[in-house]
């Protein structure tokens, strides 16, 4: 992964074997199975045995992809999330590691006042993203503003931005797009953009 290229590599590479490994496979397969470069997250709905065999077959199918895995029947770490099933609905929360110091940048650090000013904003924007159930994300907010408070930065500034962030509802925090029309050719066209 040194190279800038070496992410694109690996995750050609992993998509390739993935698909020649699922064309192959004749038991059970997942019925979620979603890949990031080399990591994957799923679920399925069959015996703990059949989902142990995808799983064995799938770490020995090619000499380079050797997986460690978890299984849980309620909840898995999956980069910074934690997925949790509650009452048959899977439920998303943010995820820090046991050793996880809470080091953010310092507000009276030498760095540009609007990137220490929009810290506590994205940090509260990316939790409101994460958590899905609102109770959870003010728990979580109020710890965000504890840490940012244990940083320096203002208890004014991390009101207003967590007012900010809880005037916007979660589904919004998700998709946030504009719409843009242009009329060509006689037709109307409309661009997505993310803000």
């Amino acid at each position: 992964m040194g190279s800038k290229m070496g992410p694109n590599y690996a995750c050609l590479f992993v998509g390739y074997m993935e698909e020649a490994f699922l064309s192959q496979y004749t038991g059970i397969i997942p019925q979620l199975h979603k890949r990031y470069i080399d990591d994957v997250v799923g679920a399925a709905c069959c015996d703990r045995k059949d989902l142990e065999d995808f799983i064995d077959h799938a770490s020995n199918f090619h000499p380079a992809l050797q997986y460690m895995h978890t299984i849980s029947e309620t909840s898995l770490p999956f980069f910074g999330i934690i997925l949790h099933i509650s009452s048959n609905y899977l439920q998303t929360s943010v995820y820090h590691r046991d050793r996880d110091t809470h080091s953010y940048l310092h507000h009276q650090s030498s760095h540009p006042c609007h990137s220490k000013n929009s810290f506590p904003y994205s940090q509260l924007l990316r939790l409101h993203r994460l958590c899905s159930d609102d109770h959870d994300f003010t728990t979580r907010a109020q710890e965000m503003c504890g840490f940012s408070q244990e940083r320096g930065y203002p208890s004014d500034l991390l009101c207003e931005d967590l007012r900010k962030i809880s005037s916007i509802n979660w589904h919004g925090t998700i998709y946030s797009h504009r719409k843009e029309t242009a009329k060509l050719g006689g037709y109307h066209w409309y661009l997505l953009t993310t803000p």
